[in-house]
């Protein structure tokens, strides 16, 4: 951690077949910036990205390994993870609010009855 950028660290639980003994992975949380911001940074220190996955709820999460090999995760801060939920939210009440109507374009010959013969 630099001195002008916060982080929050913790352990996500056990995950099955995963290479360290105990299945614990370390997490980070930036407190300042975003997410990709944070993967750029650690990127610079010489970390490598595993994969780029959904964790809880949907919210992004990105699992990285050091130079030795040890993976960790690292997930958006509490403003972003905010940000995300309010997007969420305004994209499930626009699903929700309007009334669909379907139309369904027949062919003629369909439309007759005789199958088009």
């Amino acid at each position: 951690m630099n001195g002008s950028q916060a982080e929050v660290l913790y352990f996500e639980g056990p995950r099955a077949g995963h290479p360290s003994g105990s299945g614990a992975v370390l997490g980070i949380q930036s407190e300042t910036g975003t997410l990709a911001q944070e993967v750029a940074r650690l990127i610079g220190l010489g970390a490598l990205i595993v994969v780029e996955e959904k964790g809880v709820e949907g919210l992004p999460k990105v699992t990285m390994s050091d130079p030795g090999g040890n993976q960790f995760s690292v997930v958006p801060g509490k403003e972003e993870q905010i940000d995300w939920e309010r997007a969420r939210e305004a994209e499930s009440k626009e699903l929700t609010s309007g009334t669909a109507t379907a139309i369904i374009i027949v062919p003629g010959e369909e439309r007759s009855g005789n199958g088009g013969a």
